[in-house]
């Protein structure tokens, strides 16, 4: 009776086992496009001169990704930038493998002391991205002040006479026809612009007025 119960025990275990690897495998290993671009930068950020899919990418600096790395973070940017309407923007990632996040970071110059920014964050364990807007201005040499606040964010385009819409509309534009098309147009990935995957988007408050 003894052996039958171990028998027993054991198929249990071996059935159970079985099952966790087929639900395991069952599920997709990027559940959207986010996902793509991070482990595609994870995968071999230990390799010492090793080239990720970014290389594939016209436009993004040639280098090994090694010459960037500090304390488990990595950077590519676009060595163009990218005109919209009468702002020209400068797009980088930033991938902090530690934290499981990385963020596509946009910058333009509003005026000679104004910069605005465009900031989506990626986290990869609740395939979560988030928006932000926020716009920096030196004080002074040593002062830089940031700010998210809506109102601040709104003065400041209105000095520089660039309307709300402008953006709005680059906002869209460069996280679809620049980042998400290239990534799509040069890379096997297996989305979309239509089709992004599985993620939930949470926009800035500053778009949601």
């Amino acid at each position: 009776m003894k052996k039958q119960l171990i028998i027993v025990t054991l198929l249990a275990i071996l059935f159970l086992g079985v099952a966790l690897i087929v639900k395991y495998n069952s599920k997709p290993k990027y559940q959207n496009i986010f996902d793509e671009i991070y482990f595609g930068e994870e995968s071999i950020f230990h390799i010492p001169y090793g080239y990720s899919s970014f290389s594939n990418i016209p436009g993004i600096q040639d280098r090994p990704r090694k010459d960037d790395e500090i304390d488990g973070s990595v950077f590519e940017r676009y060595t163009d930038n990218t005109t919209i309407d009468s702002l020209s923007w400068l797009t980088w990632f930033f991938f902090n493998f530690p934290e499981a996040i990385f963020s596509i970071s946009y910058t333009s110059h509003l005026k000679e002391d104004t910069n605005i920014y465009i900031v989506y964050d990626y986290f990869k364990n609740k395939n979560l991205l988030v928006e932000k807007v926020y716009v920096s201005q030196s004080i002074s040499k040593y002062d830089i002040k940031h700010s998210k606040k809506v109102d601040t964010i709104k003065k400041c385009l209105d000095e520089a006479g660039v309307p709300v819409e402008s953006i709005r509309k680059a906002a869209d534009q460069l996280l679809y026809d620049k980042v998400i098309e290239d990534w799509i147009t040069y890379t096997n990935s297996a989305f979309s612009k239509e089709n992004i995957g599985k993620v939930t988007i949470e926009r800035s408050p500053f778009f949601k007025d």
